[in-house]
């Protein structure tokens, strides 16, 4: 703009050098520079400048606000995923070591959780097993007694009632929960163990209770049922209680 500007005034002094008109515009007719046009010429220089300054300004501004623009939507772009170097691949196979390591215990501690399991189930079957056995219990229970008269039930009961009470006292040791006798008045504080004592017909209010003890209880001090493993079994094995009988002639 200041080069465009400069030109023009050179090239308006260098016509009047060329043309009597231009010069007589510049001098007048007495030969005196036209101080009017000089004003002229150097306001517009002047304004050319200025238009020129707001003009860069401008630019100037414009060009800072897109530079912000653009970091501003770089601070929002999403971060890339972190590339594995190949100095990490170690460190990964050593995590995938450990979790093929915790993989299996975890498989281990089920199998040994279900084993577990299989084994009261077991001993609960032995037990019962036992019952059979030495009193006759599944088959007193699972017999229909609806034909027989009371003498052959009392018969019978005898038997089972002998024989379970052996198993009972072999690996049970039986004791009462209530020392007294039935029939006897008690009480019951607000402590009271609901695991031990458990109230029958209506019971209003909060404690302490009183009442009349319809049944003792009772309570194990020793257990010792004989532990059995399926380990190496069918279930069809061990799911046995008595086995079948066959005589053979």
């Amino acid at each position: 703009m200041r080069i465009l500007t400069a030109a023009l005034i050179c090239f308006i002094i260098a016509s009047a050098s060329y043309s009597a008109t231009v010069e007589s515009i510049i001098f007048g007719s007495s030969g005196l520079p036209n101080y009017s046009l000089i004003l002229i010429l150097l306001s517009t220089y002047l304004m050319l400048e200025g238009i020129y300054s707001i003009e860069l300004d401008r630019q100037q501004q414009s060009a800072s606000r897109r530079d912000d623009a653009r970091k501003h939507l770089r601070s929002y772009e999403p971060q890339k995923e972190p590339t594995v170097e190949a100095d990490n691949s170690e460190e990964l196979e050593d995590l995938k070591l450990a979790l093929r390591d915790s993989e299996e215990k975890l498989r281990t501690i089920r199998r040994e959780a279900q084993s577990a399991g299989n084994n009261v189930d077991a001993e609960l079957v032995n037990f019962l097993g036992v019952l059979q056995e030495q009193g006759r219990f599944v088959d007193f229970l699972m017999d229909d007694i609806s034909g027989y008269d009371d003498s052959q039930v009392g018969a019978a009961a005898r038997v089972v009632h002998q024989g379970c009470k052996e198993v009972l006292e072999q690996y049970f040791s039986v004791a009462p929960v209530y020392d007294g006798e039935e029939g006897e008045q008690t009480s019951l504080n607000s402590d009271f163990n609901t695991s031990h004592y458990r109230l029958v017909g209506t019971a209003a209010g909060e404690p302490p209770y009183s009442g009349t003890v319809v049944h003792k209880g009772w309570r194990t001090t020793k257990v010792s049922v004989p532990k059995v493993s399926n380990t190496g079994t069918s279930r069809e094995q061990w799911e046995v209680i008595a086995p079948a009988q066959v005589d053979v002639a």
